[in-house]
């Protein structure tokens, strides 16, 4: 892909085994200054918010952009957009084998056999599109090494040659968030 068009991260609906995926509602809480965008990661806080459809209080999110990129860890991926200042709800994509579409911010061609298996960072700073509301988080390509301690793993290219050819600048990639709320030994929130 010739063009860098941010998306954030695109959940595929499966696992690393293939199997479903599923969502579990969580809420931002009113005070919360920072708008949560579809498609963005976001991040487990020990809050609650009250449902406004009833039932039992939601436990707490927030948009990455209050952590910071291989040093915290990541609850998953909002389906859906939440206002600035505003209690919402949001179905998120928790699972920690959970499999994602980003592209990466490298201007440069980007091959197959050099990122495939390594890991990056993510750029959580990247505040989301006021008209679409949509994500605009990227995969950090200067972050990309075999070493741990890295946001996400790139699984693949995403497999679509016309769309997305190896060898190309700002490639869309199959990533797996590693450094996930919900992964053994994690700490809790």
């Amino acid at each position: 892909m010739a063009v860098q068009n941010a998306f954030g991260l695109r959940w595929l609906g499966i696992t690393r085994t293939g199997a479903p995926g599923y969502t579990r509602q969580y809420g931002k809480v009113a005070t919360d200054a920072t708008a949560i965008f579809m498609s963005d990661v976001v991040m487990k806080t020990a809050a609650s918010v009250a449902d406004p459809a009833g039932g039992n209080p939601a436990p707490g999110c927030q948009s990455a952009n209050h952590g910071v990129a291989g040093t915290g860890l990541w609850l998953g991926i909002s389906l859906n957009y939440g206002a600035a200042n505003l209690a919402t709800m949001h179905y998120v994509v928790d699972q920690p084998d959970a499999v994602f579409l980003t592209q990466s911010d490298s201007a440069t061609a980007e091959t197959t056999a050099a990122i495939v298996g390594e890991n990056a960072n993510l750029n959580v700073s990247a505040l989301g599109n006021a008209l679409t509301r949509q994500s605009q988080m990227t995969l950090n390509s200067a972050s990309i090494t075999g070493t741990a301690g890295k946001d996400v793993r790139i699984l693949s290219l995403w497999d679509n040659p016309v769309l997305n050819p190896d060898n190309a600048p700002y490639p869309i990639l199959e990533v797996q968030i590693v450094l996930h709320q919900y992964a053994g030994q994690s700490a809790g929130v």
